[in-house]
C-alpha cells in the first residue's frame, strides 16, 4: 500500500495544478487510510472552498481543527471560509486564533487587514496589511489587500502603486490585476486601467470578474455599446454573477434603456439581495426611467442598509433635487468630494461652511462646467448683501461675462495667482446648499448677467425678421451627451417655418454641420465672431429666440432674461424638475420634453408648429 503522506503530496500537486477531482479522489483515499490526517482533512476544505462549497469546506476545516486544535493554517483558512460566508466577526476570531500560533504569521494579518476594512475600520485595516507585507516583503496578497484598504481611504494613488506591486510579484494574482485596472479607471488613466483588465483577461479568459473589469473600463470612455458586449459575456461566463448583471444594468442606464436595466439590477438583487451598490444604480435607473418617487425610495433604502456609500447619497441627491427638495437634494450633494471625478481646488485655504463672515473677503471657484458656474453665480449677490467681499476664480472664457455679475468684487482665472487677502474659500456649487436654498427661496431676479453694448451690424443681426439662435450639441465629454445632444439635421422642421433667420451658436467642432449638411443658405455661423461667453452673450442680446439642448448657452440666456426654448431628454438634469415646462430658476426659459425616451420629433414639431406661431406675432406688430 502507498504511505498516506506520498498520497498526500501527489492529491496536493493535482489540487495546485487544478486537477480538482483527481485531488478530492487522493484527499479521500488518505483520509480512509487514516480518518485522523488533519492535513488531509484541511485541504480537503480548502478544495471545496475553492469549488464554492462553502458549508461542505467549512465542516472539513473544523473537522482538521477537532484533530489539531494548534493548527494555524487551517485557522486562517477557516476565517476565509467565514469571510465567504458573510460571517466577518467569525473571519477576524478565527484569524487572531492562528496568531496565538504563530504571531509572525504574515498571511493571517493580510487577512485580518481585509476583515477590518470589510468591517470599516481602515486605520486598523492599513496597520495589519503592512505588517503583513513587513513580515514577508515579498506577499503579493499582502500588497492586495493593503491596496484595497488604500482605495477605500481615497488614496488611489498609492493603492495602484500596492495592486502594481502584487501583479509584478506574482503575475497569476487576477486580483491584483483587476483592482490595478479600478484603481486606474478612478485616477482617469484609462489606457493604464484597460491594459490592467487585460491582463487579468490574458490570465484567466473564463473568468467574469476580469471582463467585468474591462467592460468598466469601456464605460468609463463613454464606448456604451462595446461594455454592454463585455457584460453580456461576462454574465454568460458566469450567469450567477451579481457583479455582472448590475454592470449591465449600468450599461444599459447610460445607453437610455432604463426599462431593460432594471429587470437586470432586479437580477443582481435576486443573487444580492439589499446590496446598496446595487439598488444605487437602480434607483438611477428608476429615475432615468421617469419613476422619481421611486428612485428615491429606493435610494433611501440603499442608504439605510450603506450610510457611506457614496454612490447611493450621490444619486440620492439627484434624484431628491429633480423631485423638487432642494434642501435635501444639495446636503447629499456635498458628497461628490468622495467620488473619483470630483476633486478639491484650494485646500490650503480654510473652507467657508456657512458661518457669519461678514466683513470677510471669500474666493468662490468654479468647479464643474460653464453652466453651472452661471447657473450659482448668481449667489454672489446675496453674498455681498451679507457684507462679504467676492473673489470668483473660473474658466477662461467666463472671465468677462463674470464680471458683470452683481456682488463679484474681482474675477480671475484658473492658474492666475490668488489674492493674498483671500481668508476663505468655497465650491460654486455648494453655495445652495450653504445658503439654504428651498423651492421658495430660488432668487428671481434675473437678468443677474449682462451683454456688452456692441451693435447687431458687428455680427451680421441687423434687420427686421425674427431672429433665432440655435444650439444642437452639447459636450461630447458629458455622461449623458448621448441622450442630450442631437444631429443638426434633426432640426430640419425649424428651419422650415417661413420668415425666420436662422443663426448657429454652436463653437466646438460640431459648427462644421452646417457645412457638411450643405446648410450654409439656411443657416449663419456666428461660431467665428465667438471667443468667449461675453461674445455669445453680446450676440444673445439682438437675438430674439435662442433654441437650444440643454448645454452652458441654455444657463446664459436664463442668466441675462432673453427668452430661449430647450429640449429636454426623458430624464433631464436635475434642474429642470419633471412636469413643468416653465423653469422656477429662470424665468424666461420655456422647456419642451421628449414624452419618450429618444423621441426629439414630437418635440421638434411641437417647436415647430409653436415657433410658425410666434413668428407670426412678430409680423403683425
Amino acid at each position: 500500500m502507498q504511505p498516506a503522506q506520498d498520497t498526500l503530496k501527489q492529491a496536493l500537486s493535482a489540487h495546485q495544478a487544478g486537477r480538482l477531482d483527481e485531488a478530492a479522489q487522493l484527499y479521500g483515499d488518505v483520509i480512509e487510510t487514516n480518518p485522523r490526517n488533519a492535513d488531509a482533512w484541511h485541504l480537503m476544505g480548502c478544495l471545496d472552498h475553492a469549488r464554492g462549497r462553502l458549508d461542505d469546506a467549512e465542516h472539513k476545516i473544523k473537522r482538521a481543527l477537532d484533530i489539531d486544535p494548534a493548527f494555524p493554517e487551517a485557522l486562517n483558512n477557516l476565517g476565509n471560509v467565514y469571510k465567504d460566508q458573510g460571517d466577518i466577526l467569525g473571519a477576524l476570531a478565527a484569524y487572531e486564533r492562528a496568531l496565538k500560533h504563530i504571531p509572525d504569521f504574515a498571511e493571517a494579518w493580510s487577512n485580518i487587514g481585509d476583515a477590518r476594512r470589510l468591517m470599516g475600520d481602515l486605520p486598523a485595516a492599513e496597520k495589519a496589511c503592512r505588517r503583513a507585507v513587513t513580515l514577508k516583503p515579498g506577499f503579493a496578497s499582502g500588497y492586495n489587500n493593503l491596496g484595497a484598504v488604500l482605495l477605500d481611504r481615497g488614496e488611489t494613488e498609492d493603492a495602484a502603486t500596492a495592486f502594481d506591486m502584487a501583479a509584478r510579484l506574482e503575475p497569476a494574482l487576477l486580483d491584483a490585476h483587476i483592482n490595478l485596472s479600478e484603481a486606474f479607471r478612478r485616477l482617469g488613466k484609462l489606457n493604464e486601467a484597460q491594459a490592467a483588465a487585460e491582463a487579468a483577461i490574458a490570465n484567466a479568459p473564463k473568468n467574469a470578474a476580469a471582463h467585468n473589469a474591462l467592460g468598466n473600463v469601456q464605460l468609463a470612455r463613454g464606448e456604451i455599446d462595446r461594455a454592454i458586449d463585455v457584460f453580456a459575456h461576462a454574465v454568460k461566463l458566469d450567469p450567477e454573477s451579481a457583479d455582472a448583471a448590475n454592470n449591465m444594468g449600468a450599461a444599459l442606464t447610460r445607453a437610455g434603456q432604463p426599462q431593460e436595466a432594471l429587470a437586470w439590477f432586479n437580477r443582481a438583487l435576486e443573487m444580492s439581495l439589499d446590496d446598496a451598490g446595487i439598488l444605487a444604480n437602480r434607483g438611477g435607473a428608476l429615475q432615468a426611467a421617469g419613476k422619481v418617487k421611486a428612485a428615491v425610495e429606493t435610494l433611501e433604502r440603499a442608504v439605510m442598509i450603506d450610510p457611506t456609500h457614496v454612490d447611493a447619497r450621490w444619486n440620492r441627491g439627484i434624484a431628491r433635487l429633480l423631485s423638487g427638495d432642494l434642501v435635501g437634494g444639495f446636503a447629499d450633494y456635498e458628497v461628490r468630494w468622495k467620488l473619483p471625478e470630483f476633486k478639491r481646488r484650494h485646500t490650503r485655504i480654510p473652507a467657508w461652511k456657512g458661518e457669519d463672515i461678514s466683513g470677510k473677503r471669500l474666493l468662490v471657484h468654479s468647479e464643474q462646467g460653464y453652466g453651472d458656474t452661471i447657473h450659482m453665480i448668481r449667489f454672489a449677490r446675496h453674498l455681498a448683501e451679507q457684507n462679504i467681499q467676492v473673489v470668483v476664480e473660473t474658466h477662461p472664457p467666463l472671465k468677462r461675462l463674470l464680471e458683470t455679475a452683481p456682488g463679484v468684487e474681482q474675477v480671475i482665472t484658473r492658474g492666475e495667482k490668488i489674492p493674498g487677502d483671500i481668508q476663505l474659500q468655497v465650491p460654486i456649487m455648494s453655495l445652495p446648499h450653504l445658503l439654504r436654498i428651498t423651492a421658495r427661496r430660488i432668487p428671481k431676479d434675473t437678468p443677474y448677467l449682462r451683454a456688452s453694448a456692441r451693435p447687431a451690424e458687428s455680427f451680421g443681426l441687423d434687420g427686421k425678421s425674427f431672429k433665432v439662435g440655435i444650439v444642437w450639441a452639447g459636450r461630447p465629454t458629458h455622461k449623458n451627451d448621448r441622450n442630450r445632444s442631437l444631429s443638426l439635421d434633426a432640426f430640419a422642421p425649424l428651419l422650415d417655418v417661413a420668415g425666420i433667420d436662422v443663426f448657429g451658436l454652436q463653437v466646438d467642432g460640431r459648427a462644421a454641420d452646417i457645412d457638411k449638411l450643405g446648410w450654409g443658405n439656411k443657416i449663419t455661423d456666428l461660431s467665428p465672431h465667438i471667443e468667449d461667453f461675453a461674445d455669445t452673450a453680446a450676440i444673445l442680446a439682438h437675438l430674439d429666440l435662442v433654441i437650444s439642448v440643454d448645454t452652458a448657452l441654455v444657463h446664459l440666456a436664463g442668466a441675462m432674461g432673453r427668452p430661449a426654448w430647450v429640449l429636454l431628454p426623458f430624464a433631464p438634469d436635475w434642474r429642470w424638475g419633471t412636469k413643468r415646462t416653465d423653469c422656477p430658476w429662470y424665468p424666461g426659459l420655456t422647456l419642451y420634453r421628449q414624452p419618450a425616451i429618444g423621441d426629439w420629433t414630437t418635440v421638434i414639431e411641437k417647436m415647430a408648429e409653436d415657433l410658425a406661431q410666434l413668428n407670426r406675432k412678430f409680423s403683425r406688430n
